[in-house]
């Protein structure tokens, strides 16, 4: 991941979620820019401001990307791919209990 990952990470980590909340959706435009929505990169970036936007209870937002992550692994690697069912599990977990921040990214 970039240097934008690890500075957002980080001010993540010191509870200062909106500045990190910008620098994710940067890392995911970039990705999407230049690797595409099905790119690695692309869904790690999805997965790290689902969990980000689900910490700050912007539940919606955070649950389409949980969503979307699920389908672009289920079109890249196919419904029984390792990535494919952590994704489902992660959406799972989200939908069970939305506003529950416990679990790490």
């Amino acid at each position: 991941m970039s240097s934008m990952y690890n500075l957002a990470d980080l001010l993540k980590t010191m509870g200062q979620l909106e500045e990190a909340e910008q620098l994710f959706r940067e890392e995911l435009e970039k990705c999407r820019a230049r690797n595409g929505d099905s790119h690695p990169h692309t869904m790690i970036s999805m997965h790290n401001l689902a969990y980000l936007l689900r910490a700050m209870g912007q539940l919606e937002e955070a649950e389409q990307l949980f969503r979307e992550k699920l389908e672009q692994c289920r079109s890249v690697h196919g419904a029984q791919h390792k990535e494919t069912i952590d994704s489902a599990r992660s959406l799972a977990k989200f939908l069970k209990d939305p506003s529950s921040i416990l679990e790490s990214g």
